[in-house]
C-alpha cells in the first residue's frame, strides 16, 4: 500500500502541479493538511479539496477534521485537516490541542501571526480488508519558531495520549515543530520515525522567504513497529510550499488462527 502526506498550502494553490503528482503515484491513502472545504460557491478549484481531488483521482472515501472556519470578506471557508483513500473510512476522533473549533478574520499574507488558530489531531480507521489501521493526522500548533514552548508540550502529551496501545499506528502530518526539538525526540522514543535524520529542510524553500525554513523539518510519518514500511521518500517536487512524505508499507493483516490455536505447544 502507498500513503502520502502532504500540506497541500492553502487548499492547493499550485493545484495543477499536485494533481499531476497525485495522478502520477496513485496513492491508496492521502493525509492532507490546510484543506478548504468552501461553505460558498467556491472562485477557484482548490476551495473546495476533497470534491476536486476526488473528481480526478480514485480515492472515494474521505472525511474532513475541520480546525476553524474563516470568514473573509463575507466568505466563509473550513479549514482543516483530511484523510482520503481507496479503502472505506471511519473517524473515529477530532482532537483539538488548545484552541476549539471557531470563527476567525482572515490572517493574511505571511508575516501575520497564526499562533492563535486552533490546531487538531484527526483519528481515522481505514478499513483495508484486513486489520484496520489507525491513522492519524494533524497540523500542530504555529510559531515564530520551530522550538519547544509550553502549548507544544501540551500538543505532545495530547499525541501521545491518542496513539498509546493502539496497533497499527500511522501518525503523519506537519508538526509545525523542528525535528531536534524535545517533542520530536520523545515521539521517537515512542513510535519509530519513519524519516529520521535524513532530511536537511521538509520545505519547497522557492516558496520561502525566512531563511529558518532551509534547515526546517517539520512533516513527519511515525509508525509503531507492527507496519512493515518497505520504501520511504521525499521528492523535491513544486506541488506546494511543504514536500511531500511518501511511504509503501505492508497492510496489517490477521493473524492465522491456526498459528495462534497451536503456537504455544511444543
Amino acid at each position: 500500500m502507498k500513503l502520502i502526506c502532504l500540506n497541500v498550502w492553502n487548499g492547493g494553490i499550485l493545484w495543477e502541479n499536485m494533481l499531476d503528482f497525485l495522478q502520477q503515484e496513485q496513492p491508496d491513502i492521502l493525509v492532507l493538511q490546510e484543506v478548504y472545504q468552501s461553505l460558498d460557491t467556491p472562485e477557484a478549484v482548490y476551495e473546495r479539496t476533497i470534491d476536486a481531488l476526488q473528481m480526478k483521482i480514485d480515492l472515494p472515501y474521505s472525511v474532513f477534521a475541520p480546525a476553524f472556519l474563516n470568514v473573509h470578506a463575507g466568505k466563509k471557508i473550513q479549514k482543516g485537516n483530511a484523510v482520503l483513500s481507496k479503502f472505506p473510512l471511519q473517524q473515529k476522533n477530532v482532537i483539538f490541542f488548545d484552541h476549539p473549533f471557531g470563527e476567525e478574520d482572515d490572517a493574511g499574507e505571511y508575516g501575520q501571526d497564526f499562533t492563535h488558530l486552533p490546531r487538531n489531531l484527526q483519528h481515522v480507521e481505514v478499513q483495508t480488508g484486513s486489520t484496520p489501521l489507525n491513522v492519524f493526522n494533524l497540523q500542530g500548533i504555529w510559531g515564530w519558531d520551530g522550538l519547544d514552548n509550553p502549548r507544544r508540550k501540551a500538543m505532545g502529551e495530547k499525541i501521545l495520549r491518542a496513539v498509546q496501545d493502539l496497533p497499527h499506528v500511522i501518525l503523519a502530518g506537519d508538526f509545525n515543530i523542528n525535528e531536534p526539538s524535545e517533542l520530536i525526540q520523545t515521539m521517537n522514543q515512542h513510535l519509530t520515525n519513519v524519516f529520521a535524520g535524513e532530511r536537511v529542510s521538509s520545505f519547497n524553500l522557492p516558496h520561502k522567504k525566512h531563511p529558518g525554513y532551509a534547515t526546517a523539518v517539520v512533516d513527519f510519518i511515525f509508525v509503531t513497529p507492527d507496519i512493515q514500511v518497505s520504501s520511504h521518500s521525499s521528492p523535491q517536487i513544486d506541488i506546494s510550499d511543504h514536500l511531500p512524505l511518501i511511504i509503501e508499507f505492508e497492510a496489517p493483516a490477521y493473524p492465522d488462527p491456526l498459528l495462534v490455536l497451536f503456537s504455544g505447544l511444543p
